[in-house]
């Protein structure tokens, strides 16, 4: 137990006593050592026990006391001296030196006690949502997993419908069949969405320094294999690096290139800018397009996850890259924010401390 802890563990009637007794022993040493030795400052010790530990109130009552027993022990210790104006005078300034001392440091007190239940409230504020954090991924990777058994089995039999029945089924009969076979897919990936979202929501960091200039331009070939016959120009400042996961900040990378390609697939010539400026001297990395846009008033919603500002049939997707984007930015102590405007082309700008 520590000395704080013990003594708050005591109650203020024990504190006031020992406070007391301890400014009576040190009137007798004043009255002992008399004018040859000043001892007025010790009187501060109990003076400041009381007023942190107890009260204002009580502080300025053994103020009180003390002034008495300095003047007490002066004139004990030395009969033949009269009180003068001088005397009074400094008595004056030692009780108000007194006084000053104890509601200062009560205030000190009552302002660290503040803090202190605020820190608490913030501390356990935090807890609650982290335990709720980890609930919630705790609970997508479970459901995500416990989804795949009947998606399989959908997949599955479907599979074995269309090979062993093709043959009776119309052509509306294997249509529905590719249907189906569709949306389990697309269900697999929704799945796989979630738990990687769950899992770059973990802060597990093995940082290092990272190209970032190299991981945009693998994620622009990949993209060019991936919408082939595109005409886009690609603008890649030189020798970008980055302190942080290089996992992680190739997912960054990746998705931020991919959706600026999917968003100016309506642009006869695309245009992607990834680049490296300065603000408030900190640096921040950004991917610039032409593409679509929105609006500033929905960029709130951008990084939620399964939020989208378009159509399904306008720009395909689950709504959960930025989102996952965002995730690894906070992992990072970063932020990450868009600018944008209809028809005009979006600039996602992100930090990493």
């Amino acid at each position: 137990m520590g000395i704080n802890t013990y003594i708050q563990s005591k109650s203020k009637t024990i504190l006031i006593i020992f406070a007391v007794v301890v400014t009576t022993l040190i009137g007798y040493v004043d009255y002992l050592t008399g004018f040859e030795l000043r001892i007025d400052v010790f009187y501060l010790l109990p003076i400041s026990f009381v007023a942190w530990y107890i009260s204002k109130k009580a502080g300025i009552y053994l103020s009180l006391m003390s002034i008495l027993l300095i003047f007490s022990s002066d004139l004990l210790s030395n009969p033949d001296h009269h009180v003068h104006g001088i005397d009074l005078w400094n008595a004056s300034m030692i009780i108000i030196f007194f006084i000053t001392v104890t509601i200062l440091l009560s205030k000190l007190r009552f302002t660290v006690d503040e803090y202190r239940q605020l820190f608490s409230e913030l501390q356990k504020a935090y807890d609650d949502i982290k335990t709720t954090n980890e609930s919630l991924e705790a609970f997508s990777y479970s459901v995500s997993h416990d989804l795949r058994g009947p998606l399989w089995r959908i997949e599955g039999f479907t599979e074995i419908l269309a090979e062993k029945y093709s043959g009776t089924l119309d052509e509306k009969g294997r249509d529905y069949i590719r249907s189906i076979l569709s949306s389990t897919q697309r269900m697999k990936d929704l799945i796989d969405a979630l738990l990687r979202l769950s899992l770059y929501s973990r802060g597990n960091l093995n940082r290092s320094k990272v190209d970032l200039t190299a991981l945009v331009r693998r994620a622009m070939e990949e993209s060019v294999k991936s919408w082939p016959g595109r005409t886009v120009e690609m603008v890649t400042a030189d020798e970008v690096i980055a302190d942080g996961d290089p996992a992680l900040l190739q997912v960054i990378i990746f998705n931020l290139v991919e959706n600026a390609w999917k968003f100016t697939k309506h642009r006869p010539v695309a245009k992607i800018e990834f680049g490296l400026t300065t603000m408030d001297g900190k640096d921040v990395y950004f991917v610039r397009d032409n593409g679509a846009g929105f609006s500033m008033v929905n960029a709130k919603r951008l990084f939620n996850p399964f939020e989208r500002l378009h159509s399904e049939t306008q720009f395909p997707g689950f709504g959960i890259g930025l989102a996952t984007v965002q995730r690894i930015v906070n992992c990072h102590g970063g932020r990450i924010w868009a600018e944008s405007a209809v028809d005009k082309g979006a600039t996602f700008y992100f930090t990493l401390d």
